[in-house]
């Protein structure tokens, strides 16, 4: 008995088995994804978001050594980005360096619901350190603080000059960020109030990415902002695993 084979079934067969060997085949994908593969397959032809960030990593970073990030807070910061941001960097293995730029010997500083948080450290302790990442929380009045702290912004800048890392989410992109012209030329998103003063802005998108800036748009987002700092400190296989330990419903940073 002769049987045809249909001309597209190889095409199908190389598809089955260039999907199912894919990074994010074994990191976990939908049931649509596993019953079609073809369609993996075709999605994932060129580069992904995911693969040039792992590369952009690797080469900039070192892969082996330890990741240093700074998050500075003030009085009026929001607590749950603080938080948020501090606790899922700590879990992807960055050693973090919470910074106060109130000045105040206890380190103290009362975030915008009246949570108390004490830092590790003052500004001015840490500003001739090197981080391979600085990331703001938002909130009011603490945006407007750490936009006045001439300690913060020399560092921010040396960041941006150094094509280094940093970051902001809700009212620190604008009130920072864009007020020192650290987002000259980039693509940002934020509290949408706030937001409106951001030049480029980008509209939609939770959590934005623009060369070395990353940027997001409040408390309801701050866990996809900061696997999004995960992702681009580490690999997307360290935040996805954090994104399903976490519970964390859905998470896609645009890179613009």
């Amino acid at each position: 008995m002769h049987v045809k084979i249909p001309c597209f079934l190889p095409v199908l067969l190389t598809a089955v088995r260039t999907a199912s060997s894919h990074p994010s085949f074994r990191a976990g994908t939908s049931e649509a994804a596993f019953f079609h593969p073809l369609g993996l397959y075709l999605r994932r032809a060129q580069p992904s978001y995911r693969q040039r960030r792992s590369v952009c990593f690797m080469a900039g970073t070192g892969g082996s050594r330890s990741v240093r990030v700074l998050v500075p807070v003030a009085d009026g910061s929001e607590e749950i980005e603080a938080v948020c941001i501090i606790d899922t960097l700590v879990r992807a293995g960055a050693k973090v360096t919470v910074s106060s730029v109130m000045g105040r010997d206890d380190r103290v500083i009362t975030a915008s619901r009246g949570v108390k948080i004490q830092a590790d450290s003052n500004i001015d302790d840490v500003k001739d350190e090197d981080f391979d990442m600085i990331i703001l929380p938002g909130g009011m009045p603490g945006a407007t603080h750490l936009r006045d702290c001439a300690t913060l912004t020399e560092m921010l800048k040396k960041q941006r000059q150094a094509k280094q890392w940093y970051g902001a989410i809700c009212a620190a992109p604008s009130v920072v960020l864009e007020s020192h012209g650290l987002l000259e030329g980039e693509k940002a998103t934020g509290y949408p109030n706030a937001a409106l003063e951001i030049t480029n802005r980008v509209d939609g998108p939770r959590v934005v990415i623009s060369n070395n800036v990353i940027t997001s748009m409040g408390p309801g987002s701050a866990l996809e902002f900061a696997l999004a700092c995960v992702e681009n400190l580490f690999d997307a296989d360290t935040a996805l695993k954090l994104k399903d330990e976490m519970l964390v419903g859905s998470y896609e940073p645009v890179a613009c």
